[in-house]
């Protein structure tokens, strides 16, 4: 079984701020997310295939995971954080999973690497 740890080593090179741009601390946090939330969907195909996400027209940093198992998913982001993330964390880091669910985890580190990739230098950690 895939760990959060091997599962984040696969999807971000080192240094990558693909998710909120920023780097450091804030950008961890989200892989974290990303991870978990991954390998939640990962080992429950049936339980990510029911959920949906709401987003609104205009506002960034507020969405709304919908579905029957919503809660459980949304208990795996928040202990990914530690309970200590922001409303655009959390969308963003919802949209990257739902990504890689309905791709592939290869894909995914591809597009990760062309974005890095055509920056010419990342940030480190």
């Amino acid at each position: 079984m895939t760990t959060v740890e091997e599962l984040k080593s696969q999807l971000f090179p080192p240094g990558a701020d693909i998710i909120s741009g920023f780097g450091g601390g804030y950008e961890d946090t989200c892989q974290n997310m990303v991870a978990a939330g991954v390998k939640w969907c990962i080992d429950n195909p049936d339980k990510a295939k029911a959920l949906s996400v709401k987003e609104y027209t205009n506002i960034y940093g507020i969405c709304d995971v919908e579905g029957a198992y919503a809660k459980e998913f949304d208990g795996v982001l928040m202990e990914a954080c530690h309970n200590d993330c922001t409303g655009a964390m959390h969308q963003a880091s919802v949209n990257h999973i739902f990504w890689v669910f309905s791709h592939s985890i290869e894909e995914y580190r591809a597009e990760v690497e062309k974005r890095v990739n055509s920056r010419g230098t990342t940030k480190t950690t």
